[in-house]
């Protein structure tokens, strides 16, 4: 798990560069970068599991307003355009990146959540 989280807490530090570029970065690098110190936190044994909820859910909430969007701008990608890093022509596309961007977020959030909660858990018994 911790090798797993190491890697996670890189990609979300790359994802939180390569933002830069992005039309609304602030936000993008803010997010990315909260689950990445999440991820050097766990790392740590200093996470508290609902410091990690909190992010999640806070992506959560994100992703509630952005997906409507992506529903209604579906149509105007097609696959070879998402999986093409290079460029981005549509909203659609890049609506559909940021919907997998949180739901990566709030998977490994809550997975970090969880196992945080385990681990109190285990010590209280």
């Amino acid at each position: 798990m911790k090798t797993i989280n190491a890697i996670m807490a890189l990609l979300f530090l790359l994802s939180a560069a390569l933002q830069i570029n992005d039309p609304d970065p602030l936000a993008w690098i803010l997010v990315y970068s909260a689950a990445a110190m999440i991820c050097v936190l766990f790392h740590l044994s200093r996470l508290d599991w609902r410091t990690a909820t909190a992010i999640a859910l806070v992506a959560a909430l994100w992703l509630g307003f952005i997906f409507p969007q992506m529903i209604e701008n579906l149509g105007e990608s097609s696959l070879a355009e998402i999986l093409d890093f290079s460029h981005m022509k549509t909203l659609g596309t890049e609506l559909i990146r940021e919907v997998g961007g949180l739901l990566i977020v709030i998977a490994w959030m809550t997975a970090l959540a969880s196992k945080a909660y385990r681990n109190v858990r285990q010590d209280v018994f």
